[in-house]
C-alpha cells in the first residue's frame, strides 16, 4: 500500500554558507494505492488529497537538492525510504553558459520502477525449470534464440533491462514488458540479467532448458538503515547545519555533453568513479534498438573523452550505454538529440 504525507519547507539562506543542506521528512502518511490512482504527466492524481503526487523514486540527491531549493510546500510526493531523513547536500548552480556541460545522472532508466508501498520480500531463489515434454518446444541449439521475461518483486515487469550471455559482448535490451529475445553464441551459457536500480542476477541455460526461459524476478538494491517502503504524500523540506561527517562516495555515473547534442557534433562521454578498461558504448533507441556501438578505452586518470558520433540519426530522446567488456557492468545515460 502506498502512503501519503506533506512536505513543509524551511529554507535557511544564511549569507556565508558555501553550501546548503536539505532534510526531507514526512509527519504524516495516507493510504491509497499508488497504482490505482489517475496518471498524469508528472505523477498520478490522488482523490484523497486531491494532488497530483509527483514522483521522486528514481531521482538521485542532486536532483532532489535542485528540486527543493525553492520549495515553497503544498507539494505531495513518492519517496523511498532511504531518501528521507537524512542530509542532502544542495548544489551550487552552475555557470548558464556551461548548463549543458553537466548531465543529469539517471540511476537507471526512470521508468525502471515499479515498485508497492511495503517492505522489502525476502529474496526469491530462481531455479531452472524441468525440461518440458511437449516436443513441439524443443531446446535450443547454440546460435539459437532464446526468450524470456522479467519481473520485480511485486510481480511489475522490469522494463529496459540489459541480458548479455556472460563472458561475450552478446547483449539485448528487453522490451517495455521485460520481454527479451537473446542469440547465444554457445551452450551451455550463463545470462547475466542488469538493470539499474536492482540487484544483478545470473541465469543458466544448457542443452536441455526450452526455448521459452521461466520468469526471472530482480530483486531491488538493498539499502543500509531500515527496510524498503514507498511512501507518497505531502512533504517537508528543511535546511539543516551541514553535517560533520563526510559525505558517503557516490556511485560510478555517466557524463554526457553536449547533452542535448546536435548532428554536426561528437557525443563526448566521461565518467566518475568510473572503472578503468575497455568499454563498449551503445546507443539505442526508447524501442529497445540497437543503433550504435563502439569500443573504446577509458582511463580515470587521462580523463580523456569516449567519443559516439550522432550523425545521421533523428532528432528525439536514447539511450546511451557504457558496457564494461570484462566486468559486464553497465552504466546508463539518457541523451537528447536536436
Amino acid at each position: 500500500m502506498v502512503q501519503h504525507t506533506t512536505v513543509d519547507a524551511c529554507l535557511n539562506n544564511k549569507p556565508g554558507h558555501m553550501a546548503q543542506h536539505l532534510h526531507i521528512e514526512i509527519p504524516s502518511a495516507c493510504h491509497e494505492q499508488w497504482h490505482d490512482m489517475e496518471a498524469r504527466a508528472n505523477g498520478r492524481y490522488c482523490g484523497s488529497c486531491r494532488k497530483t503526487v509527483i514522483d521522486f523514486t528514481n531521482k538521485t540527491d542532486a536532483e532532489l537538492a535542485e528540486y527543493f531549493r525553492n520549495y515553497t510546500g503544498g507539494g505531495c510526493g513518492r519517496f523511498h525510504n532511504d531518501q528521507l531523513n537524512r542530509v542532502l547536500t544542495v548544489p551550487r548552480r552552475p555557470l548558464p553558459g556551461l548548463r549543458y556541460f553537466f548531465a543529469v545522472t539517471l540511476p537507471a532508466f526512470l521508468w525502471s520502477l515499479k515498485s508497492e508501498a511495503q517492505t522489502t520480500r525476502p529474496a526469491t531463489e530462481i531455479t531452472a525449470a524441468p525440461c518440458p515434454t511437449d516436443p513441439v518446444r524443443p531446446a535450443p541449439n547454440a546460435k539459437s534464440p532464446v526468450s524470456g521475461s522479467v519481473i520485480d518483486a511485486n510481480d511489475y515487469p522490469v522494463p529496459f533491462l540489459t541480458v548479455t550471455e556472460k563472458g561475450t559482448r552478446n547483449s539485448v535490451t528487453a522490451d517495455a514488458n521485460g520481454r527479451y529475445t537473446i542469440r547465444l553464441s554457445r551452450l551451455p551459457a550463463q545470462l547475466l540479467v542488469t538493470s539499474t536500480g536492482y540487484q544483478a542476477k545470473e541465469y543458466p541455460v544448457d542443452s536441455l532448458a526450452p526455448a521459452e526461459l521461466p520468469r526471472i524476478t530482480l530483486q531491488r538494491n538493498a539499502f543500509t538503515g531500515n527496510e524498503e517502503v514507498v511512501i507518497a504524500g505531502m512533504m517537508i523540506a528543511r535546511r539543516v547545519p551541514a553535517p560533520r561527517k563526510a559525505p558517503e562516495m557516490p556511485p560510478p555515473a555517466l557524463r554526457t555533453f553536449p547533452n542535448p547534442v546536435s548532428p554536426v557534433e561528437l557525443l563526448k562521454v566521461t565518467g566518475e568513479r568510473l572503472p578503468d578498461g575497455t568499454y563498449t558504448l551503445q546507443l539505442w533507441s526508447l524501442s529497445g534498438a540497437l543503433l550504435r556501438d563502439k569500443e573504446t578505452e577509458w582511463k580515470e586518470k587521462r580523463r580523456k573523452p569516449m567519443v559516439m558520433e550522432s550523425a545521421g540519426l533523428a532528432a528525439g530522446t536514447y539511450v546511451l550505454r557504457a558496457v564494461h567488456n570484462k566486468t559486464g557492468k553497465t552504466f546508463s545515460q539518457q541523451v537528447v538529440l536536436q
